[in-house]
């Protein structure tokens, strides 16, 4: 995650960004792995948010956090 959000911010920079941002958080659910994947690796994460902050000028990410349940 470190390294990723390095990369966004680096990417950026490249843009002279707007004065306003947006926030986005987006939900994906894991529940239709496969029981028989599942079991032998003790698998429990169930849902995988994505939450990014995006210019809304250029369309630029300059953050990204991800929370898993």
């Amino acid at each position: 995650m470190k390294v990723c959000r390095v990369l966004l911010r680096y990417s950026a920079q490249l843009h002279d960004t707007g004065d306003i941002a947006a926030i986005d958080a987006t939900y994906f659910d894991r529940s239709s792995a496969s029981r028989h994947y599942c079991r032998p690796i003790n698998y429990r994460v169930q849902t995988l948010e994505a939450t990014k902050l995006v210019d809304t000028e250029t369309q630029a990410v300059p953050d990204l956090h991800c929370t898993t349940t």
